[in-house]
Parts: structure tokens; C-alpha cells; sequence
């Protein structure tokens, strides 16, 4: 298949998600078609390198106008009235899009943060696959402002839901500095599983037992421990923890979810850094977003 037809094949299917669900007019779709294309063919998201990969469609300075013209909000455009896109409203259409390529019942999600230099900080709700992630919901956010991150996590993952059938078995993944009894409620109401990590300075109580510190439950690398139980002190949570320390890891696991025991592995939480694999391929590998404004 010819450069061209490759193009038209994609200008096709984005129509088909974006223009179908009425979130962009045929024009707005038809440039974001360019813009991903160009993107794939640049390697990065700067303006000068996406358009000098898409001759194919006209002079470069007219396909860099177009794009720059896209990019503007809707009142620094010189048309009356033209309509904003609103990202959030494309995410509901990208999903759908993504689990109609789907196969299987299983879901794997992963909420974390990554920046742009002290610019931006960009939350994201995603899709884990095949050693990297594919991006369903994120809001980019000021670096270094005060604010509290939770209720976008929260508005975010709403909106994932409202997309992902009930017959999707879906396993929620975040790591240390995320963990809120929030989210594993939110995550819950869903009838998802959290799979949460937690930091190894709190404790543990299981049924039956006495409360112990966290770090009394694995002695050393080679360990796990699996049980029912309560955790927390001053705000209780009935969960199951699942701890494992692996050789060669500097420091154990300390997982809360609410599968039973014998449901849930430690190990499962291994998927998580995937997202981080796929911050890389967005952020260095793909867009090259230090070479963008």
C-alpha cells in the first residue's frame, strides 16, 4: 500500500470514530487525521517536522498553516463563531474505537503522571498492552501549582467507565503516590478491582490476628504473604493485601485489592510499569515533546 493510500485508509477510520459520534465536523476530523499521521512519520510533534512528512498533500507552509490554525482555541480564530474542540469530548469515541479492535474480556488500566520539563504535569487513565500503554482519558495540568490531583483522577476515571461495557473484567493499577481510599472505593463502585500500592510505613491487620507493621509481613527478598484483612489505623479499610518481595527488587510490594486471596497475584502489579514504557514511546521515542510548545 502506497503513502498515499495508507493516508486515506487512516483518514478514513478517523472520520468513521470522530465525525459518526458528532464530537468533530468532517474538517476538524480530517485534520486530525493529518496531524496523527504526521506525527507517526515525523517521529515528534513539532509543527515544521509533521508538516515536511506530508508533501504528498500540498506545499509545506499550507499543511503548516492548516495545523496551526487547528491548534488555536476557538476565539483566537478568525471565524465568527467557530466551534472549539473540546478534548474530553473525544475520549468516549476513542474508546469505543479501541475496544472494537478488542479481543478477550480483560481489562488492564494504569492512572499515573507524567511531565513536560517544570511546564506541564499530565494525568493519564490507560490502557495497558503489549509492554506499553495506550492513553484513554488525561487532563494536563500547571507544574508546581498547589492543587490536588485526586478529583481529576476521579472525573477522569468516570468518564473511562461511562465507555467500558460491564462485561469487561477490569483491574485498575497506581503506584505509591496515588493511593487514596477515594480511588479504591471509586474503583470498587465500578465493579472494577483495584490492584493499589501502598507505602511499606503502614500496617496490617488480618482477621483473627494482631495489627502488625507492613514490613513484619515479608522477613526479605524471596518472601510473600497473601490474607484478608483491615488496613490502616486511624481509617480502616477492609481489603485483601498481597506483599511480595522478589529477589533482586529493591524493596517489597504492599498491594491493596479487594479480590480474595486465592483470586488475586502479587506479580499482576509488574503490568504497571507499562505505563511508564509508554510515557517513553509518547514522550522520547515518539512525539518528542521537548520539541514542541
Amino acid at each position: 500500500m502506497s503513502r498515499q493510500d495508507t493516508f486515506y485508509h487512516w483518514q478514513g477510520q478517523v472520520v468513521k470514530t470522530f465525525v459518526a459520534s458528532g464530537v468533530l465536523s468532517p474538517p476538524q476530523a480530517y485534520v486530525l487525521a493529518i496531524f496523527s499521521f504526521g506525527i507517526v512519520r515525523a517521529a515528534c510533534c513539532a509543527l515544521t517536522a509533521i508538516a515536511g512528512k506530508l508533501g504528498f498533500l500540498g506545499a509545506d507552509n499550507t499543511v503548516l498553516q492548516r495545523l496551526k490554525y487547528w491548534l488555536r482555541d476557538g476565539v483566537d480564530k478568525p471565524t465568527p463563531g467557530e466551534p472549539q474542540i473540546e478534548v474530553q469530548d473525544t475520549f468516549l469515541p476513542l474508546i469505543q474505537w479501541i475496544l472494537s479492535l478488542w479481543q478477550g474480556q480483560q481489562l488492564a488500566l494504569a492512572i499515573d503522571a507524567t511531565t513536560l520539563r517544570d511546564n506541564l504535569v499530565v494525568l493519564v487513565v490507560a490502557l495497558l498492552y503489549r509492554g506499553t500503554a495506550i492513553p484513554l482519558a488525561w487532563v494536563c495540568l500547571p507544574a508546581n501549582c498547589p492543587g490536588a490531583w485526586m478529583p481529576h483522577l476521579l472525573r477522569l476515571l468516570r468518564v473511562v467507565h461511562a465507555a467500558i461495557p460491564d462485561r469487561y473484567d477490569v483491574l485498575v493499577m497506581a503506584d505509591r503516590g496515588l493511593y487514596s481510599p477515594k480511588l479504591y472505593k471509586r474503583i470498587r463502585r465500578y465493579h472494577w478491582h483495584p490492584l493499589l500500592r501502598i507505602r511499606a510505613q503502614g500496617s496490617f491487620k488480618p482477621r483473627y490476628r494482631e495489627r502488625r507493621p507492613l514490613r513484619e509481613f515479608l522477613p526479605g527478598p524471596g518472601y510473600q504473604w497473601r490474607g484478608r484483612g483491615w488496613a490502616f489505623k486511624r481509617h480502616p479499610l477492609r481489603c485483601t493485601l498481597l506483599a511480595i518481595w522478589l529477589e533482586g527488587q529493591a524493596e517489597p510490594w504492599f498491594l491493596l485489592t479487594d479480590l480474595s486471596p486465592h483470586q488475586g497475584e502479587a506479580s499482576w502489579y509488574g503490568l504497571r510499569v507499562w505505563i511508564e514504557l509508554g510515557f517513553r514511546v509518547f514522550k522520547s521515542i515518539g512525539w518528542q515533546w521537548h520539541r514542541s510548545r
